[in-house]
């Protein structure tokens, strides 16, 4: 018996000491902050390039047309372009340039689409096979298809657009005067501001049903006026999207997310206002409630979204 006693005290001082000894140390959290970098869009690696596509469409107003570019940036960057860089090269007859003077930023995982990034462009230019690029020839973005009024960056792979645009007989090298072009510039701008000033403050709303971002933007604008300067409509998607760049809500309903936010290059880029656009014209002044993201307001879907720019 005082064996087992014995025994028994031992043990008991063994825990107490082993439970004095255990002391519990907490690590403090540490708050990791993603910052998003802004990147010229010649200095991206290719695999990023790849992530990114381009669409061009023509309006034509007789004898001349104006081109809007449509951007798709699938990148974790914010990806600038310089708005007097872009060109419509033709292997016979001369160059098209871009009639933008500012820096075009595309947000990660955004569109944006440029409104009259070419102006005054000749209709017969569009005869004839063009490529777009950015700042020289190595960094193309599409093909201008002749006789059509809208081209994509995937058009870059069709042989016969490869073979009729390099086919075509090699234009000479004539000096521009510098005078001329800039006073041509100078013109395409008045043109530019013109057709601005002449634009209504709310356009006419779209019927129902609205099936895509760029009815959604408008049906927007026509209740709550064009975006002030400085600011701009974007439309935000997540991986539920389709084509036509609707989210599905937590209703199960597909419906756009229309967000106006300030452009300020380097600045403060966050979002000032939201919207929710159901397909039946139903505009509600509130961020939706998404099925893949219930904190919208923090976290946005990481797709794309669109920005419509009324510069």
């Amino acid at each position: 018996m005082r064996k087992r006693g014995l025994i028994v005290a031992i043990l008991g001082l063994l825990l107490f000491v082993v439970g004095c000894s255990k002391v519990t140390t907490s690590q403090p959290t540490k708050t990791v902050h993603n910052t998003v970098k802004s990147i010229d869009y010649t200095n991206l690696d290719q695999s990023q390039k790849d992530e990114m596509s381009f669409s061009f469409k023509r309006y034509d107003g007789g004898d001349t047309s104006s081109i809007n570019m449509h951007v798709v940036n699938r990148t974790s960057e914010d990806v600038l372009f310089d708005g007097t860089k872009f060109v419509l090269a033709y292997q016979k007859g001369p160059d098209v340039y871009s009639t933008k003077d500012d820096t075009i930023t595309i947000k990660s995982n955004s569109t944006k689409t440029v409104k009259f990034l070419f102006t005054g462009v000749d209709n017969d230019n569009f005869k004839a096979v063009g490529l777009f690029y950015y700042k020289n020839s190595n960094y193309k973005l599409a093909y201008c298809k002749k006789d059509s009024n809208e081209s994509e960056s995937s058009n870059l792979k069709e042989a016969v657009l490869q073979k009729e645009y390099q086919g075509q007989p090699q234009k000479k090298k004539a000096a521009i005067d510098k005078d001329k072009k800039d006073s041509q510039k100078k013109s395409d701008q008045a043109s530019d501001e013109t057709k601005k000033t002449q634009q209504p403050q709310k356009p006419a709303p779209p019927k129902p049903p609205i099936v895509n971002a760029d009815q959604a933007i408008t049906l927007v604008e026509s209740q709550y006026g064009l975006a002030p300067n400085g600011t701009a409509y974007t439309h935000m998607v997540d991986n539920s999207s389709g084509m036509d760049c609707s989210i599905k809500g937590s209703d199960g309903q597909m419906v756009y997310w229309i967000r106006l936010f300030k452009t300020d290059v380097g600045g403060n880029n966050g979002g000032l206002n939201d919207w929710t656009v159901y397909q039946n014209g139903i505009v509600v002044n509130q961020v939706p409630e998404i099925m893949s993201n219930k904190d919208t307001k923090n976290n946005p879907p990481v797709d794309e979204h669109n920005d419509q720019s009324q510069q």
